[in-house]
């Protein structure tokens, strides 16, 4: 074998290796920019639901919402506060 092909297959066996780092790290961004952008707002509507629960409806929310669903329905569980109390009835 000839030194060119060595120095061939050499670069080509890091190249195959810097495009799996890429590609792993390209995945790694993605997945935590994705986790922050569904889990905050769980996280922060868990934090108001136990507000409303432990009756502390007076505190006004201040995160805000994304608009996708996520969101939508946070939106939608906190105007349930704005609601008058009713009765139940036996």
């Amino acid at each position: 074998m000839s030194t060119l092909c060595v120095k061939t297959k050499i670069y080509i066996d890091l190249s195959k290796k810097l495009i799996r780092f890429i590609a792993v790290l390209l995945g790694w961004i993605s997945s935590v920019s994705l986790s922050r952008r569904f889990v905050a707002p769980l996280v922060e509507l868990k934090k108001r639901v136990n507000a409303i629960i432990a009756g502390n409806l007076d505190s006004n929310p201040i995160y805000k919402y994304p608009e996708n669903k996520i969101g939508t329905i946070a939106t939608d569980i906190e105007q349930l506060t704005d609601l008058p109390a009713v009765p139940i009835r036996s």
